[in-house]
């Protein structure tokens, strides 16, 4: 045998003096093809061999594949089916999503809010006969979506998806690769440290900065709100109002009223009507030190970690009485606090000055008028702390970071001082605007070791407040041998009038830079409604300066705790 033709419908090979013959795929019918032979005296003959080739059985095999959900995924159902000329000539609809046809191709698309297996069936002919068989989908979450899955926190859900988004982009570093795929693949076997390690990763204690700029700004402005106490109640001013005070003088058996004084000191000045205001040695300018302690605590939340606080404050301030109705003065602040994250999870500090302009006008002797405007900055230096168990890793991660800070306050003020006796009490209202804003940062990795990837770059942070003051106070003097006391208890009900729930973008240092990196942490909005009790006791010593101590604390405010104790003495030149 010396020659084989070729076959039209396959593949014909000469081997020896044999001929092996492979029909193509899918064909079934008559194929031919010839062959020739020679002799020892080379003579050669043609002949043809018919090959029948018999169709096969008609077969739908079952199919699986695996989806994403909201994700399509394409099936060629055809690939594991046996048959001549198949076409897929039906699809069912599926239970928990859509199933299309393209051709021979089905694209399945789970329902976006789906995981778990869904199945449907398809339909098969070869032009005589049909054959229906199944396909089961597996959706698992995306890797996108297992991190958010294994939490209910909203902040933890953001930051979890942006690891998942980014974890498999090129442009990420190979530490976030390492670290993300350590996290992801412990969630997926459902590694109980999972969770734990996500709440950590999520920088819930990055909104303290906003809480401990806003506890600073109203302890300087009741330092300074201190000072214009004493400046309305007749204690440390160039005149006292002796028909407001009505202070009683008894001596001998004698009973002389504060009016009735006020008539004999005109008199000996020289006659004429007495004037409601009596100079005294008392000057118009003065000045004043004060310094406070701090104390307080907040609760974790689901969108903060719990921390407690701890800040001195000094302030130093100067004011001149232009007239017996106006002042104006001015205080510069410095403050430090000492924020403590709970369960060990870092710290922030923060030093800062102010500077404060404030004033009082009484438009008659019981209505007084006064206002402060309040311009600071400060410095943050912090520290965040990691610590989690995984199957495959462990982490003890440090961050550190630097930042600054500016807050603009204004407060304003109206009340009116009734007085009987000794007794000076009324009622107040004031309402107190502030803007706290905090720089950009980015943390940094105290090294490169397992968990350094989770170094956060933070966009600007924000919060603005309006709050209604509405204060009710009572103080009475006393006079004693040395000069005089002035006991005093304030009730104030504060109202927020702003709805304001700050919202913190970030992004992993390490992780792509895209959209797609980025996560949002929600902040506790301010409460809406609390009290703050206010108790102080004040003094003017006959030669000497006059002194004011005070104690505050908030009451019914959510979740937050803060008790502050005041000291101020003050000198009249």
């Amino acid at each position: 045998m010396t020659q084989v033709g070729a076959p039209s419908h396959g593949s014909a090979v000469l081997n020896g003096n044999a001929i092996t013959y492979r029909p193509e795929t899918g064909f079934a019918g008559t194929d031919a093809f010839t062959y020739t032979i020679t002799d020892a005296f080379n003579r050669t003959v043609t002949a043809t061999v018919t090959v029948t080739i018999a169709a096969p059985a008609l077969t739908a095999a079952n199919d699986t594949a695996t989806a994403s959900p909201g994700a399509a995924v394409t099936i060629d159902v055809l690939a594991n089916d046996t048959g001549v000329g198949l076409t897929v000539i039906q699809v069912s609809t599926p239970t928990h999503g859509v199933a299309t046809l393209s051709g021979n191709i089905i694209s399945y698309r789970p329902n976006a809010d789906f995981t778990g297996t869904d199945v449907f069936t398809y339909t098969i002919t070869d032009g005589a006969s049909t054959a229906t068989s199944t396909v089961t989908v597996t959706v698992k979450p995306g890797q996108q979506e297992i991190l958010p899955g294994i939490t209910d926190n909203p902040n933890a859900e953001s930051v979890g998806g942006a690891i998942g988004n980014s974890c498999s982009d090129p442009a990420a570093s190979a530490e976030f690769v390492r670290d993300c795929t350590a996290l992801i693949s412990a969630a997926s076997s459902n590694d109980p440290g999972a969770n734990l390690a996500l709440q950590q990763i999520t920088p819930q204690a990055v909104s303290s900065a906003l809480d401990i700029s806003e506890s600073s700004a109203q302890s300087q402005t009741s330092s300074v709100n201190a000072r214009l106490f004493s400046l309305r109640s007749g204690v440390g001013v160039k005149g006292i109002n002796l028909d407001r005070l009505r202070l009683n003088i008894q001596r001998g058996g004698w009973t002389l009223s504060g009016q009735d004084l006020r008539y004999l000191l005109a008199s000996v000045d020289g006659g004429g009507a007495p004037s409601a205001e009596v100079d005294n040695d008392w000057g118009a300018f003065g000045v004043f030190a004060s310094g406070s302690i701090n104390l307080g605590s907040k609760d974790e939340t689901e969108n903060q970690a719990g921390f407690d606080f701890k800040s001195r404050e000094l302030t130093l301030g100067a004011d001149y009485q232009f007239t017996e109705q106006f002042a104006l003065g001015a205080a510069l602040s410095h403050s430090a606090v000492k924020n403590t994250i709970d369960s060990n999870g870092g710290a922030l500090d923060s030093k800062g000055y102010s500077l404060s302009l404030y004033g009082i006008y009484h438009p008659t002797d019981n209505f007084y008028l006064n206002g402060i405007i309040n311009y600071g900055w400060n410095d943050y230096d912090q520290q965040r702390n990691l610590s989690y168990q995984l199957t495959t890793a462990q982490v003890n991660q440090q961050f550190n970071s630097s930042y600054s800070g500016q807050q603009v306050s204004v407060d304003v003020g109206a009340g009116y001082q009734f007085s009987h006796g000794n007794w000076l009490f009324g009622p107040e209202a004031r309402l107190s605007y502030l803007n706290i804003q905090v720089d950009s940062f980015a943390e940094q990795a105290r090294d490169s070791n397992a968990g350094s990837a989770w170094a956060v770059a933070l966009d600007e942070q924000n919060m603005q407040s309006l709050t209604l003051s509405l204060s009710a106070q009572i103080s009475i003097l006393l006079e004693q041998s040395w000069g005089t006391m002035q006991p005093r208890i304030a009730l104030n009900w504060l109202h927020e009038l702003k709805d304001n729930n700050p919202r913190i973008r970030g992004r992993f240092i390490e992780g792509a830079n895209t959209a797609d990196n980025s996560f949002e942490l929600l902040a506790d909005p301010l409460d809406q409604n609390y009290f703050r009790l206010d108790l102080g006791l004040g003094a003017r010593f006959n030669r000497g300066p006059s002194a004011i101590l005070q104690y505050r604390t908030l009451l019914g405010y959510d979740n937050l705790t803060e008790q502050s104790i005041m000291a101020e003495m003050r000198w009249e030149f």
